[in-house]
């Protein structure tokens, strides 16, 4: 009888613990961020031209990596647990100058809504609306 309680007692710890995880408590799912490649839609609240920006993040080297019609651009990110779920510093490229691309470094949250990822601010606003890109 004491091993079947003792059993038990591990068993319902341990579906205790799992359930507390962060990914529980409202922590954004981000789906397949880094298997997908991302067009943007919508940016700064004006329609962005379809194919005119798009960008991956890139699992391996932690790069995001983007195409803008200036030219190509670049960023370090690292993904976090929290409210605040991403951090994106270290930006350069061709692009540096094209609105979207300077608003990467206000990006603190990532938010999927279906298939589509937001990229918000710290206090919540919509910088960036973007689309899986369909794969030719």
């Amino acid at each position: 009888m004491r091993k079947v309680t003792t059993i038990l007692s591990t068993a319902l710890l341990a579906l205790l613990l799992t359930s507390c995880c962060a990914c529980r408590k409202g922590s954004p799912k981000i789906g397949n961020l880094e298997e997908t490649s991302w067009q943007v839609s919508e940016a700064l609240s004006a329609p962005v031209a379809p194919g005119a920006l798009s960008l991956r993040f890139d699992k391996y080297t932690k790069q995001l990596l983007g195409e803008a019609p200036e030219g190509a651009f670049f960023a370090n990110y690292a993904i976090q647990e929290g409210e605040h779920n991403v951090v994106i510093r270290e930006l350069g490229g061709q692009a540096i100058r094209n609105p979207f691309v300077s608003s990467l470094r206000r990006v603190v949250r990532l938010k999927m809504e279906g298939q589509r990822l937001l990229m918000l601010d710290g206090e919540g606003n919509l910088v960036a609306l973007l689309e899986p890109l369909a794969r030719p």
